[in-house]
């Protein structure tokens, strides 16, 4: 998630503001996890991420 907020600051966005799209982003996983009935696997979360960054 450091990425993410290095990114949003990259974007001239304030401190804040980049914490509050952290929050979001976990917000995300949290509730894919409670609906899931699973649990947090951030090997998983890196993993999606290699793909995604491959595709694009």
């Amino acid at each position: 998630m450091r990425e993410a907020y290095e990114q949003a600051r990259a974007r001239r966005q304030p401190h804040n503001r980049a914490i509050r799209g952290l929050g979001a982003r976990w917000v995300r996983v949290l509730w894919r996890c409670w609906q899931d009935h699973t649990l947090y696997d951030p090997d998983l979360r890196l993993s999606n991420r290699t793909e995604a960054d491959l595709t694009a």
